[in-house]
């Protein structure tokens, strides 16, 4: 373009021309522009995925710059596109303006996957030229044009006939259609569009959703949630032989970050290479520790020089398949309820199994815990030389142990619902004496109560139904329990001792094994009737009882005791011995029934291991 307006001709229509062309070239010009930046931004991105393949991710701030130049290149190409067109619009105006050529990339061929719809334009029948009719075909030009259809939704809707016999009055009809998941709606395509946008395309639900419901279809966030939910539960034993058939890959390479960094600090990404190691011989293991639970059992194993070389997690339909292939070995656990079992299945295996108790175990925990860091305490706590262990019950003292427990738990229940009724009758001036005997008298006087409304005296009235319907259980609990304490000869010889009636003679016989403990009193230390003791520099410091072991066990000793003290007190009384009237003289009642319950515990301990019968102290003169 001539910057010289001293040459602009005189006419007008020479002046638009002139303009017309200038036009032409600034649109050219701009169009150069647009491909120069745009072929700049295209080396600039490429330059950057050659480093990043060369040198590898360094830092997040890589993947934020190559993200930034495709935006960048995307926007400076659709820039460049709109103004090659400008510039052969405008040059298309004038002759003396070449039309700009932009050197675009050379496009692929459309995939032969992609169906094919052909579509013949009819021929002419004469000549464009001359009007002739005598055509021969010379051949054909193919032009393809890329289009998509765009996604559409319906509803399909089975339809089964219901059919009835007239002989038998029974009804036919086909099954119903087939879904994915239990009582789903949705099919296997949209299922599948789903699953792919949300871990394939990472397109979040709720980002789904809405894209869905500007389509006429309204799915709710939690509607999608449940159906990838129920689709994982589907494909999780896919899921399963993929990652058996990864893991037994002789070499993992993958890529990692590590999360939760400080703030400042670089996410750095690294490969990671995952070398065959071989597993130990079954021979080397010397002990394995079991961190149980209901589903999912974590294993720490040792060798002989007490190293780890075991750390692994097994379900529950894994644990026998496991241990059958051992030799046998020392197997430790953390004595809960659930442990007895395991106890006995792999004991039937030939395995030894020590059972821990939990407050041995605690002193051994690393901070932080888990799973790994307690299956590795229960480890280490089995390899103490002083360490004390628990006896594995079988599956009748468990049963037996049982029905104590359940009985307990009625009994509660029942206490409960008392004190329930008796606070219900206090708010209408109705009052009535603690204990299950004056529940009958209390409930005829809130029937009589015309002050109380009806729908109160009805619903005490409930509570009275449900004690007497517990009452009715525990009687026949009872009446099983003494056919279970006469049965058992160990059961009656210690119900003979005062103080010990059939429910706690019976729990001794079934749940403690008198050879686990070296003597009477370290059978009332287990089961916390002997003193805390603080003691320091030489200083002897003793507290309360310990209250630990057998807490059902030790409250019946403590009670019978008490009963005890309290005959023993009435002049005359035969159980009234020197040695329990010397002490309370000394010391008050509550610490005195302690005392004679660990006196019980050691007389109950040496008729158990000798199987003599109780041989009664005499009795103190009466004054």
């Amino acid at each position: 373009m001539n910057d010289d307006f001293t040459d602009l001709p005189d006419d007008i229509e020479a002046l638009k021309t002139a303009l017309i062309a200038a036009l032409a070239e600034v649109a050219v010009a701009q169009a150069q522009r647009s491909s120069d930046l745009a072929l700049i931004a295209y080396l600039k991105l490429e330059i950057a995925k050659l480093n990043r393949d060369r040198f590898g991710p360094r830092s997040e701030r890589t993947a934020r710059l190559l993200a930034q130049l495709e935006l960048q290149l995307d926007e400076l190409t659709a820039s460049a596109s709109a103004d090659e067109l400008a510039a052969e619009q405008a040059a298309a105006k004038t002759s003396r303006v070449n039309a700009f050529d932009r050197k675009h990339p050379a496009r692929r061929a459309f995939p032969e996957h992609l169906p094919r719809e052909r579509i013949i334009v009819p021929g002419p029948i004469r000549c464009a030229c001359c009007g002739g009719a005598r055509l021969a075909k010379l051949g054909e030009d193919v032009t393809e044009t890329l289009e998509v259809i765009p996604r559409s939704w319906k509803v399909i809707q089975t339809v089964r006939e219901k059919f009835t016999c007239r002989d038998c009055e029974s009804i036919s009809q086909p099954p119903a259609p087939f879904h994915v998941t239990p009582r789903g709606w949705a099919g296997p395509s949209l299922l599948a569009m789903i699953l792919f946008e949300k871990f394939g395309q990472h397109q979040p639900l709720n980002r789904q959703a809405e894209r869905y419901a500007r389509e006429g279809v309204e799915l709710s966030l939690s509607t999608l949630a449940d159906q990838v939910g129920a689709c994982t539960k589907v494909l999780m034993p896919l899921f399963g032989l993929l990652e058996a058939h990864v893991m037994a890959a002789d070499r993992l390479h993958g890529r990692a970050c590590w999360g939760g960094r400080p703030h400042g600090i670089a996410c750095q990404n690294w490969v990671l290479s995952q070398h065959p190691r071989p597993e130990p011989s079954m021979n080397q293991y010397k002990r394995i520790a079991i961190d149980t639970s209901k589903a999912v059992f974590t294993l720490h194993g040792i060798d002989q020089a007490d190293r780890p070389i075991l750390r692994i997690n097994l379900s529950r339909a894994q644990m026998i398949a496991f241990f059958t292939k051992l030799p046998a070995i020392e197997i430790a656990m953390e004595a809960c309820g659930g442990s007895h079992y395991w106890a006995r299945e792999l004991a039937a295996l030939g395995h030894r199994v020590v059972l821990i108790p939990p407050q041995y175990i605690k002193p051994y925990v690393k901070r932080g815990k888990n799973d790994r860091n307690d299956a590795e305490a229960i480890c280490e706590a089995a390899g103490r030389p002083g360490m004390h262990f628990v006896p594995v019950k079988s599956a009748d003292q468990q049963a037996q142990g049982m029905v104590l427990k359940v009985r307990e738990t009625l009994v509660d229940q029942r206490t409960a619902l008392v004190n329930t009724l008796r606070g219900h009758a206090a708010e209408f001036g109705v009052i009535a004496g603690k204990g299950v005997s004056n529940i009958i008298p209390l409930l005829e006087k809130i029937a009589a109560e015309t002050a109380i409304p009806l729908e109160a005296r009805e619903t005490m009235a409930l509570l009275g139904e449900e004690i007497a319907r517990l009452d009715a259980r525990l009687k026949q609990m009872e009446t099983k329990l003494n056919q279970a304490h006469k049965a058992n000869p160990v059961s009656v010889r210690l119900a003979s001792i005062p103080g010990v009636g059939p429910i706690t003679a019976l729990t001794l016989a079934t749940e403690i094994d008198p050879t686990a403990f070296e003597s009477g009193r370290h059978l009332a230390a287990w089961a916390g009737l002997t003193p805390r003791e603080h003691s320091t520099g030489g200083k002897q410091r003793l507290g309360g009882i310990s209250r630990a072991g057998n807490e059902r066990l030790r409250a019946l000793f403590v009670l019978g005791a008490t009963s005890v003290i309290k005959v023993a007190e009435r002049p005359g009384n035969k159980l009234a011995n020197e040695w329990l009237l010397k002490l309370l003289r000394r010391r008050p009642r509550k610490v005195a029934a302690v005392a004679l319950a660990n006196k019980m515990v050691r007389i109950a301990w040496a008729m158990m291991m000798s199987g003599e019968t109780y041989r009664r102290a005499p009795a103190a003169g009466v004054s």
